[in-house]
Order: structure tokens, then sequence, then C-alpha cells
């Protein structure tokens, strides 16, 4: 589970502790990463000890947004979830909540 995410998101807070609780619930079932839209890893370690997440999640740093222009990105923070092969199963677009997220998990990895 890929999340894309930015410090000037107002949504993102939210979205990397919903894949961080999810991801824990899952442990080595599932592996969620995060990645930094754009912004310096100063910044983006700054914003994360702020808002405290993490412990599951392996963060990542796109200073040329290169993830976000590949899938073809509209807004933030978007969620990928890609299964074993590479293939993409599902892209949404914009917030998610953590029931939606822990439902796309059971539902296209059957976990």
């Amino acid at each position: 589970v890929v999340a894309l995410w930015a410090s000037w998101s107002p949504y993102s807070a939210t979205e990397l502790m919903n894949l961080s609780d999810v991801s824990g619930e899952y442990g080595d079932r599932i592996t969620a990463v995060a990645i930094n839209r754009g912004e310096s890893p100063e910044a983006a370690r700054a914003y994360l000890e702020g808002i405290r997440a993490g412990g599951n999640i392996l963060f990542l740093f796109d200073r040329d947004d290169a993830f976000f222009s590949a899938i073809q990105g509209f807004s933030t923070p978007e969620t990928v979830f890609i299964d074993k092969e590479g293939m993409i199963r599902f892209h949404k677009r914009g917030a998610m909540a953590k029931e939606e997220l822990r439902r796309r998990v059971q539902d296209l990895f059957g976990l």
C-alpha cells in the first residue's frame, strides 16, 4: 500500500496515521510505503515528528514528484494498492477513511 502525502495537505496527517494503524494490524502481510511529494527530507521529517506517524511505514522522499506524475496523480493524498506482482489493483484519489483502507486491503489482498 503506497500513500502519497505532503505537509501542505490538510488530509495527510490523518491518512498517515490510518496507514500506520492498519499496516500494524496486518504486520508483515502488507508493506506500507509513504512517499512525500517533492518536499525536502528535512521539512518532511519535521512534519512527521509533529504528527508522530510511522512505526509501520517505510518513508520515501520523492523530491522530483516523479512517482505522482507516473501514476497520473490528481490530488493529495492518494493511495495506490499494488500486488506482489507489481500490478496496481486500486488507486484512490483523495483522503481515505481508516475503515475503507482496511476494507480495501482485505478485499484486494484476501486478508
